[in-house]
């Protein structure tokens, strides 16, 4: 964001930042194997790297997804060990409290790993959740079973609108998982689908076909108002993707990075089978 750039991470014992003359520490007990974690933010200047400030957040979590505008910056906290989204924070650039929430403790298996900001200082959020009602800011926001979703909040926290991505019987797992914005601002969703059968996704501006396995993108105007879908078929029943990272360049390209298993196609020709995983990039024409 601008000439800085923002890294929270998680650590237990201590960690320094010797230009800046700052030490932090996770606990005084001698061993630190047993002890909950904390975390460290700091943002560095990029003309010559050095610390500006420095923030310890003592959650007993790890860090999750993070997102900066000019505006203000956001991250999530996950439970280190299952992974389940736990709070989200909202600062300003300097590093000083915006406002924070807690999301839902009661279910394990909430996963917010889509996070986006807009100029104004409005989150993004995208992710799904194993249950029937999911508190996040604003809420409570109705996730039938384990659909996706998508749920959007102003600078202060408020809730402004929420879709989720219901699906057709059949599918055996659906995700949100990544969310940018795109040249006209525009928040723009993509995840994966692995089902069973032939898949049609709904994203509230009609439905999609995706076919046996694939990717997917959703558009939606910043009010909430839905633009448009399309589902990216990989071509094969017996192949996985893992997407990780979203970015759209100033023409509207997408590009999707993340791992896969098996032999995907997306139109020219498979690609080697990894018997791991392989490394997956993906450049999408505009729509």
């Amino acid at each position: 964001a601008g000439t800085h750039v923002y890294i929270p991470v998680s650590f237990r014992g201590t960690l320094a930042f010797a230009d800046a003359g700052v030490t932090l520490e996770s606990t005084d007990e001698p061993d630190v194997t047993d002890q909950p974690p904390v975390i460290a933010a700091a943002a560095f200047d990029t003309s010559d790297g050095h610390t500006l400030w420095t923030r310890q957040v003592d959650s007993g979590d790890d860090v999750g997804g993070l997102a900066a505008g000019s505006s203000s910056i956001a991250f999530t906290t996950v439970e280190p060990y299952t992974g389940g989204t736990q709070a989200l924070y909202s600062w300003t650039p300097d590093g000083s409290d915006r406002w924070s929430a807690a999301l839902d403790e009661g279910y394990e298996t909430f996963d917010l790993s889509g996070l986006a900001l807009d100029g104004s200082g409005d989150i993004y959020l995208a992710g799904m959740h194993d249950g029937d009602s999911d508190p996040v800011p604003g809420g409570p926001l109705y996730v039938d079973n384990e659909n996706p979703f998508i749920h959007a909040l102003d600078g202060s926290g408020a809730s402004r609108w929420s879709w989720t991505l219901p699906a057709s019987p059949g599918n055996d797992d659906i995700s949100v998982t990544r969310a940018a914005f795109d040249p006209r601002g525009d928040v723009v969703v993509a995840g994966t689908i692995d089902a069973y059968a032939d898949t049609i996704l709904y994203t509230g501006s009609g439905a999609i076909s995706v076919g046996i396995d694939g990717l997917f993108e959703a558009w939606y105007a910043p009010d909430g108002t839905p633009l448009g879908s399309r589902g990216v078929p990989d071509g094969t029943a017996t192949s996985y993707e893992n997407l990780q990272g979203i970015a759209l360049d100033s023409a509207g390209t997408t590009w999707l990075v993340g791992g896969y298993t098996g032999t995907p196609s997306f139109g020219d020709g498979p690609l080697a089978y990894e018997p791991e995983s392989g490394i997956l990039v993906l450049r999408l024409a505009p729509p």
